[in-house]
């Protein structure tokens, strides 16, 4: 099995990325996470993001700028980029 490395960003290239503040964005982490989103963690359990998360956030920056509550835009991104592993077959 091939080790593949995927780069990751820390919370403040992230926030410079996303042009918000690092407290926003631990924020909005906290509330994906209580949504049930997972983001990677090293050994000091800092969280480190990747590409996938830059997406998810940038959504999440996107739906919080057209006025969604943090709660519906953490629910409408984890709805989009969660795997759902009680989804019925040929629904969504």
């Amino acid at each position: 099995m091939g080790n593949t490395f995927e780069r990751t960003y820390w919370a403040n290239d992230v926030a410079d990325l996303l042009g918000i503040s690092t407290s926003a964005l631990r924020k909005w982490s906290l509330r994906l996470e209580a949504e049930g989103y997972r983001f990677i963690r090293d050994e000091h359990d800092r969280r480190a993001y990747r590409e996938a998360d830059l997406v998810a956030l940038r959504k999440m920056k996107e739906f919080l700028s057209a006025k969604m509550s943090l709660e519906n835009a953490a629910k409408a991104v984890c709805a989009m980029y969660l795997p759902r592993a009680d989804a019925e077959p040929g629904t969504g």
